[in-house]
């Protein structure tokens, strides 16, 4: 077996292993990526076998990354690597971690308060608030802001990606910055579940109440990974109360509401809902767009007339999940200040394969209303307005026009998506545009722009 160490090829398969991470980081929530991938450490890299070895001090994280995020791990890495890779993950005992269990002057449970994975990039200032999360921000705001909270406990519940994860770390890092004396601490429930087996296997109960009910503020996130585990269930039921009964704030994250967490107990259940619970949906396209806006904004990169119809295109293509939209963006402005190459539509065809493959095929009249409205510089109530000025009758024809040639529809569902126009009117622009382009050079040049763009 050719076995390549980590020693031979440092620099290049580091560097590999290094892109593959982040690649991770913008696939999988911020949550399991801080508590299962960011501290493995590489081993090395089999080249017979295009095996990448990895090694981590917690077993507890092999069963985790194996079951749940090894996909993703995968799929990342072909990425990089350009091939098929294979991952094994090794068990290491870590010296550091040796080091502080024989500390006797601190316990394992001082050293992670101090390790509180608050991670400060997630603030206020840059969620960008919506109809989809209007309710859920004014009452996270309203909790970071007061010393005394009314909406405890506070449970939060959504489908993946769509920043749940995002306030609950701006609540625990405007606590921290509002009233330093508080005790803040925030953990996935899955850390909660790994923290218990761990207390009961050293005999450290104590010390594992002592983390969990000495705090101010407590933030679990993911609390859906506790279902069908009664034990950790029960010390969480018990951990609930004690805070409950001093009014300690708790806030709760889930990927669905208390009512459909079927695997956990009622008595947890019913608390979750005794005060405020509310949700946040899927946000809609100008909020998917003003995402990406704030995004370009905060890596000080500039938004040009070709970036910003990448960005609506981006926004119409990835709808439900927030980091999927913003890694999508993220690896563009990457690659683009890297290869100090412009970002345009064909430039996000090619690197971002995985959101624009067989488009072609699945052409849509949002989507012409899209590229049409940025061609013209108009916006997208304009063309489906009842406006007779030549700058957008034009325009709202040619995406009639475009609509009817190339996606198939009928032209009373046209008709409906331009503004609930009549099929007589889409049938006049229809016949219009198609005279228009066989003797005006302007319209037909214009039309076979436009199609380049959505072909």
């Amino acid at each position: 077996m050719c076995f390549i160490s980590i020693q031979e090829m440092l620099m290049n398969i580091e560097d590999l292993w290094k892109k593959t991470k982040k690649n991770i980081e913008n696939s999988i929530s911020p949550t399991s990526y801080d508590s299962w991938i960011k501290n493995l450490e590489l081993i090395g890299f089999d080249d017979s076998t295009s095996t990448l070895t990895l090694s981590t001090d917690n077993m507890i994280s092999i069963n985790i990354i194996e079951k749940r995020l090894l996909h993703s791990m995968k799929t990342s890495a072909k990425e990089v690597f350009e091939q098929d890779i294979n991952i094994k993950i090794e068990y290491r005992e870590n010296k550091r971690t040796k080091n502080k269990i024989k500390d006797s002057n601190k316990g394992d449970f001082d050293i992670l308060f101090e390790e509180n994975i608050l991670n400060p990039k997630y603030t206020f200032d840059n969620f960008v608030v919506g109809d989809n999360n209007r309710h859920a921000h004014a009452v996270a705001l309203s909790i970071a802001n007061s010393e005394i909270s009314e909406y405890n406990p506070f449970f939060l519940y959504g489908g993946p990606g769509l920043g749940k994860t995002h306030l609950m770390h701006a609540i625990g890092m405007t606590i921290m910055k509002n009233f330093p004396y508080k005790k803040v601490l925030y953990v996935p429930a899955e850390t909660f579940t790994t923290d218990l087996i761990n207390s009961i296997r050293k005999s450290s109960q104590e010390e594992f109440k002592n983390k969990y009910r000495m705090v101010d503020v407590l933030l679990i996130d993911d609390i859906q990974f506790m279902q069908g585990k009664e034990s950790t269930q029960e010390e969480f039921f018990h951990t609930f109360n004690s805070l409950t009964r001093l009014g300690k704030q708790i806030v709760i994250s889930s990927d669905r509401s208390p009512n459909h967490l079927n695997k956990l107990d009622e008595r947890l259940r019913s608390r979750f809902m005794q005060n405020v619970t509310t949700d946040i949906k899927p946000a809609n396209f100008e909020t998917r767009v003003a995402i990406l806006q704030k995004k370009c904004e905060i890596e000080n990169f500039e938004v040009d007339a070709n970036l910003n119809e990448v960005i609506n295109l981006i926004a119409h293509n990835i709808d439900n999940n927030i980091r999927a939209l913003e890694g999508a963006l993220t690896k563009l402005i990457s690659f683009s200040r890297l290869l100090n190459e412009k970002i345009t539509i064909d430039y996000a065809k090619k690197n971002l394969p995985e959101i624009f493959k067989n488009r072609e095929n699945k052409i849509s009249c949002e989507t012409i209303k899209i590229i049409v409205s940025n061609y013209f510089n108009i916006s997208i109530s304009d063309l489906e307005s009842k406006n007779r000025k030549k700058e957008f009758t034009i325009p709202r024809q040619i995406a009639m026009f475009l609509c009817r040639e190339l996606t198939g529809d009928s032209l009373p569902k046209i008709g409906e998506l331009f503004g609930g126009k009549d099929h007589s009117t889409v049938l006049h622009a229809c016949r219009k545009i198609k005279k228009l382009e066989e003797t005006d050079n302007y319209i037909k040049i214009s039309i076979e722009e436009i199609k380049n763009k959505l072909l």
